[in-house]
């Protein structure tokens, strides 16, 4: 295949990602990031919504995903609780074309309540096409921990 209409694959692969998961995506003004406003505790999850001609089975790459994640926030000093109402997701959804990964990583910071509805009060993402040796768990959990602590700082200086 050449290279310009693998490009061209790529392209419409990526744009079909970007429109597939912004469809239903709230868009928030960037000063929304306050309601991250001390809060030191968070329930996370990383969500694995899209797995398509990838390598490697989902659940596993979900499960190390979390636990890089999981990690990254740990160092950055917040605690993780589950069941508490302030909850990090990690989404990703991923497409293989060749030796290309086109992928969609968002970070949303939800208040769950369990007798009312969930509000999605934040949220930070990423739209890339990279290598498949450089798609990887850590790559994942470090943008989306990223995302989160260099907003959560801003509005939690130490």
């Amino acid at each position: 295949m050449s290279r310009t209409r693998l490009f061209c694959r790529l392209t419409a692969l990526l744009l079909s990602i970007v429109f597939a998961s912004t469809a239903l995506a709230q868009v928030f003004p960037r000063g929304n990031g306050i309601s991250l406003t001390g809060i030191r505790d968070f329930d996370v999850y990383v969500d694995v919504s899209q797995w398509t001609d990838m390598q490697g089975e989902r659940t596993e790459f979900r499960i190390n995903t979390q636990a890089v994640f999981e990690e990254a926030l740990q160092e950055a000093g917040l605690r993780l609780r589950p069941a508490v109402r302030e909850y990090l997701i990690c989404k990703v959804q991923a497409t293989r074309s060749g030796r290309d990964v086109a992928y969609v990583a968002t970070l949303q910071f939800w208040e769950i309540d369990s007798i009312d509805l969930n509000r999605l009060l934040w949220e930070r993402g990423n739209v890339a096409v990279v290598s498949q040796r450089d798609f990887s768990e850590e790559r994942i959990a470090q943008e989306c921990a990223g995302y989160f602590l260099e907003e959560w700082r801003l509005h939690n200086p130490t």
